[in-house]
């Protein structure tokens, strides 16, 4: 976002315009830089925009702030520029990461279900498997259960 440090209304513009693309992009927010450009005219900037209001409404979107001038000092663009290039691609990586994390941990989680539900099914065929002993050999377990009553009791 770019706007003329002695021209307090594309300061506005800019506002406006960061508020607009925010209220449009509130899940997904652009990278913005807040640029004050036309610095080699600071002499006429007293009634116009101050740095201290481009570093507060920098801080206020959460970006960087420069102030520069395009016409005398091209290399203070091109840093400006090659900042931009580093923060896209840093936020790309971070982004890259962080899918990489959510579908590591989605697939940990599929393989703690999958682990038990495996272990489930085998309880469940244990189960079924004491459940069919015991319904095969009831006459058995109902003396081996008198006898043990018995010798506790007695």
């Amino acid at each position: 976002m770019v706007y003329a440090i002695d021209d307090r209304t594309s300061f506005k513009e800019t506002i406006a315009l960061c508020q607009h693309v925010a209220n449009i992009r509130h899940t997904d927010l652009p990278l913005f830089m807040l640029i004050g450009n036309k610095k080699d005219t600071e002499n006429d900037r007293e009634a116009q925009v101050t740095a201290r209001e481009g570093y507060d409404l920098a801080k206020e979107m959460n970006c960087s702030f420069h102030e520069l001038s395009t016409k005398a000092n091209s290399e203070d663009v091109e840093k400006v520029f090659t900042e931009a290039i580093r923060k896209v691609i840093r936020r790309k990586l971070d982004r890259r990461a962080l899918n990489e994390a959510k579908q590591t941990s989605h697939k940990r989680i599929m393989e703690i279900i999958e682990k038990n539900t495996c272990r489930n099914r085998a309880m469940s065929s244990v189960k079924e498997t004491i459940d069919e002993y015991c319904a095969t050999h009831s006459q058995d377990l109902s003396q081996d259960l008198s006898r043990d009553r018995s010798n506790t009791y007695t």
